[in-house]
């Protein structure tokens, strides 16, 4: 059996409760379908519930945020330390490249050593064909 839903019917209840959400979320909402839903006793009560709920929690919350006194900082103080640790910076890697270029190269005391010749490889023990395509396949990937 199947009925015909009139737009102008208000909403079941629980779709009433989710508009009446929807609004006071800040969501974008049918401004008929709010009253729609407000036509429910249920839902005007929830209205009513959801904003004492509200003022509750923002009576509560700080209104100003507690970082400290803006007007004491100065807003040049950073960048100036900024700018200061740049040319620090850059002063330091200059005389330091400078002094490095600057030094006579020291005769070096490394000997080279010339190693043995490495042992010869045994023979194998066993050899195993690889024929691709056929108990041999290329992957991507390392797998």
């Amino acid at each position: 059996m199947t009925t015909n839903v009139d737009s102008t019917d208000p909403p079941p209840p629980d779709e009433a409760l989710l508009v009446v959400d929807a609004f006071v979320d800040g969501e974008p909402i049918d401004p008929q379908a709010l009253k729609a839903a407000l036509a429910h006793e249920d839902a005007r009560d929830y209205l009513v519930e959801l904003l004492a709920i509200r003022e509750a929690v923002w009576v509560t919350a700080p209104h100003r945020w507690s970082v400290g006194d803006r007007r004491r900082a100065r807003r040049g103080v950073p960048w100036l330390a900024a700018a200061a640790g740049v040319v620090l910076s850059l002063t330091t890697g200059y005389f330091a490249g400078h002094e490095a270029a600057a030094q006579p190269e020291a005769a070096s005391g490394v000997e080279a050593v010339m190693s043995p010749a490495a042992p010869a490889l045994p023979e194998p023990t066993r050899v195993i064909s690889l024929r691709p395509g056929v108990n041999w396949t290329e992957t991507s990937g390392g797998r």
